[in-house]
């Protein structure tokens, strides 16, 4: 957790937000409290003091409190990254042509941290609008640069190395963009990402009710996405081994509802509290196509949106403020009007 903070440079105010009736979350809390301070105090003082910093939340959640969010994916470019392309690692790996067509392109190999502006910038963000982001602003950035020295970049890269590895950095995402758009096509990701999200919270993005029989088997295509949807259907629509055959497999598979209900049966013996459906998204009108709430996000909407003591009375904050700063941000009330997750 705190080398995770050190990397967040703009970091100033940090409000742990925890289970107070969790004992390990209290040990874990009087812990960690003294080093982050330490990174505030330290990246306090080497800041200029008239930046504006937002505030940091840091939420601690007993993930065996929560045992259904894990099963869903993600629609953001970072977890596709390393879900749908299998990444294990935290390399980019793209190829680079060379000006002169008459040569091979090159492999290539890039770090995916903070000094990625690409990376940090949109790897929280529906990967959808990524594509769409990054390819317009190469665009953009191409045909200026194309006015500006007559319509010859290639020249120009030659004669600016640092004008080259820019356009690199935007060939290297839309790269990795187009890999992963490939994988969702032959995965058919979003209509699995549509029955995941429809399982755990019950409900159709409409809000309407949803019934597992209106999954259509043939999208399944993979041995993952089968497994995890029947897991799904199994804790919080407790259908038997019949129906989940009948619902999401071709054809009868002892070995693999075997394997499912093993998992099953591990996730009801850890779970700290009952397994229930995730909050949807009311805002139905959003463009995100993800619309539910894991347990993390709902304790952070009613957070910001004031409600956190009244929703879950067991929860408690630690504010946590660099030395010799005046800006007590979370001695006042916090509300922020939300639309959208």
């Amino acid at each position: 957790i705190v080398s995770l903070l050190s990397m967040v440079r703009s970091i100033e105010n940090l409000q742990i937000i925890y289970d107070g009736n969790d004992s390990n979350m209290m040990t874990l809390v009087q812990e960690i409290s003294p080093m982050i301070q330490g990174v505030l105090d330290v990246q306090f003082e080497n800041k200029l003091s008239t930046q504006r910093i937002p505030p940091v939340f840091l939420i601690l959640l007993d993930r065996k409190k929560d045992l259904i969010t894990p099963l869903l994916q993600n629609n953001s470019y970072g977890s596709m990254f390393y879900t749908l392309l299998e990444k294990l690692d935290n390399v980019l790996d793209f190829k680079i042509s060379n000006p002169d067509r008459r040569k091979e392109a090159e492999e290539g190999k890039s770090l995916l941290n903070e000094r990625d502006s690409i990376w940090t910038e949109h790897k929280y963000t529906d990967c959808i609008q990524v594509i769409t982001k990054v390819n317009s602003a190469y665009q953009k950035f191409m045909e200026e640069n194309a006015r500006n020295q007559g319509g010859d970049v290639l020249e120009q890269m030659r004669k600016a190395p640092e004008l080259k590895e820019y356009i690199k950095d935007f060939n290297k995402h839309l790269q990795t963009l187009r890999q992963i758009m490939e994988k969702i096509k032959s995965t058919n990701f979003q209509e699995v990402f549509f029955y995941e999200q429809a399982l755990a919270t019950g409900k159709k993005k409409n809000g309407d009710s949803f019934n597992p029989s209106h999954i259509n088997k043939s999208k399944l295509v993979s041995d993952f996405d089968k497994v995890r949807i029947s897991v799904l259907a199994k804790l919080l629509h407790k259908l038997d081994d019949n129906s989940i055959q009948n619902m999401i497999f071709e054809k009868k598979d002892a070995k693999m509802m075997a394997r499912i209900n093993d998992i099953c049966e591990l996730i009801e013996k850890h779970a700290t509290s009952e397994l229930g459906f995730l909050d949807p998204v009311q805002d139905v009108d959003s463009p995100d196509t993800m619309f539910y709430r894991s347990r993390a996000a709902r304790i952070f909407y009613e957070k910001i949106t004031g409600n956190l003591g009244e929703v879950f009375e067991n929860f408690e904050t630690k504010d946590l403020y660099p030395k010799g700063s005046s800006n007590k941000i979370f001695n006042v009330d916090l509300v922020i009007n939300i639309s959208h997750h």
